[in-house]
């Protein structure tokens, strides 16, 4: 698989860098049960939504989407949502 860019607001293009959604999902999981794993969850399901030239604003909406999509499991991850669109 070819490395994949995002587009920034600005226009300018830079690396994906997981480490930076796994941060954000970090934070907005913070004081859930099984943190690491609703991490690795969302994490793992958004990178089968990435393309090249993703931008930031599509990025950030893909994120909200996955953990959305487990709501149904589980409803912390509503509240991962809710806090990632805050």
């Amino acid at each position: 698989m070819s490395a994949i860019t995002v587009v920034k607001r600005d226009g300018t293009r830079e690396p994906f860098d997981a480490n930076m959604i796994n941060l954000a999902l970090v934070e907005a999981s913070e004081g859930l049960p099984d943190q690491i794993s609703k991490v690795v969850q969302v994490a793992s399901e958004l990178s089968l939504t990435l393309f090249d030239g993703i931008t930031t604003a599509q990025l950030d909406e893909a994120v909200i989407q996955v953990a959305l999509q487990n709501v149904k499991d589980d409803p912390d991850f509503d509240v991962i949502a809710t806090r990632l669109l805050l």
